[in-house]
């Protein structure tokens, strides 16, 4: 999916408790009290793109921009399973999600297209300690087997927040950190069904909005500020990629 649960972040929900171990809640709000997005406009290099965001109840099953992208959502038994991207009406991306018995998310399988046929899909699984840090073991593969191991992770939380990732790489001795920091203000999605699985399979977000990410990984990192509301929910945001600039503005149900 694009970044829609990213931006504020889908970006990306429903993980309104402030204790580390509520932050993967087996039991997702379906209520829809709170305001939705129900649109947002990002503007980069001066050019504007309108998304739309279309819901059941509090569950997004559509996200589409004004430039052919579509992402579609699949739910089942109250659990989000499958979301398939597409460009110019291409499917390009997908993300298959599975969970435990306890309903705790268990691995995302994401596949990427990268040459018109040949699918990169990466398999990510999840266990959840004792101390509110969940441990990541990523691998990598093609359609059929995900069975190269890649390296291993740990999430950690503040205040349900998705707060850092430090990542071991195979054959490593060195990891590579993400840092997070958030307000006390509240994100654009929060009211939205599902954040507590979908912030981990991103990596970042939380109930709060986010102020600034520094990236080990890719060596960037980046700014966030806002405008809010009278409820505290922002109605336009400034994200500063060391110095490429992405605006946002909001707009939302009530």
């Amino acid at each position: 999916m694009k970044k829609l649960f990213t931006l504020a972040a889908i970006a990306l929900f429903t993980m309104t408790s402030c204790s580390d171990d509520d932050a993967t809640s087996t039991t997702p709000d379906t209520t829809t009290d709170g305001p939705l997005v129900t649109s947002f406009i990002e503007t980069m290099d001066g050019v504007p793109n309108t998304y739309t965001v279309t819901y059941d109840g509090n569950k997004v099953i559509k996200i589409q921009d004004q430039q052919g992208y579509v992402s579609n959502l699949t739910y089942t038994n109250n659990q989000l399973v499958k979301e398939e991207d597409y460009y110019d009406g291409e499917f390009s991306e997908y993300n298959h999600y599975s969970y435990s018995t306890d309903g705790k998310l268990a691995q995302v399988v994401n596949g990427q297209l990268y040459d018109d046929t040949t699918w990169d899909v990466t398999k990510t699984t999840y266990t959840y300690n004792s101390n509110g840090t969940v441990s990541t073991l990523v691998y990598t593969g093609d359609e059929t087997a995900q069975t190269t191991l890649k390296g291993a992770g740990t999430v950690t939380y503040t205040n349900g927040n998705l707060t850092g990732y430090s990542f071991l790489p195979a054959g490593s001795t060195t990891p590579v950190v993400k840092t997070l920091t958030y307000s006390d203000k509240n994100d654009a999605f929060k009211n939205v069904f599902g954040n507590e699985f979908t912030s981990l399979a991103y990596l970042e977000g939380g109930p709060n909005t986010m102020l600034s990410i520094n990236d080990g990984d890719s060596g960037y990192s980046a700014t966030y500020t806002y405008q809010y509301n009278a409820d505290n929910y922002p109605v336009s945001e400034v994200e500063n990629w060391d110095g490429d600039i992405i605006t946002t503005q909001y707009f939302y149900n009530n």
